[in-house]
């Protein structure tokens, strides 16, 4: 995982996704080939701080907070899950993650950390088996 000072927008976190992403990816494709399994799932999580979001509208990326107001709350550790796009590319591990983080709206941000895990793995058919 990452952790950096915060970021107030999806443009902001998407150089941290993409590195998380990059790294997951290796990391899925070296456990597949050595221990011949696959994850199932992603989990993305992430540490937000910062204000109420009960009328705050989704921002679009590169829109940042600063001109919604809302009631301070402290710091807020989540998560959220899918199934793990195949292949399991960088790039279609960055999709995944935008697509979480975009599903929780303005409530993750600003946001001070962001990391991902791969779970439920299963075996991989082995061939000519």
């Amino acid at each position: 995982g990452k952790s950096f000072t915060a970021v107030h927008s999806l443009a902001e976190a998407k150089p941290y996704i993409v590195m998380i992403a990059t790294e997951v990816a290796n990391r899925v494709a070296a456990d597949t080939a050595e221990h011949g399994r696959t994850p199932r799932t992603m989990t993305l999580h992430f540490r937000s701080s910062g204000m109420s979001t009960a009328a705050v509208p989704l921002l679009p990326d590169g829109v940042t907070r600063s001109a919604y107001r809302g009631a301070p709350r402290g710091s807020e550790s989540r998560s959220k899950s899918c199934n793990i796009p195949r292949p399991s590319t960088p790039e279609a591990l960055t999709r995944a993650m935008v697509a979480l983080l975009r599903s929780v709206g303005a409530a993750a941000f600003p946001c001070s950390h962001i990391s991902m895990s791969a779970n439920n793995f299963t075996d991989v058919p082995r061939e000519g088996g």
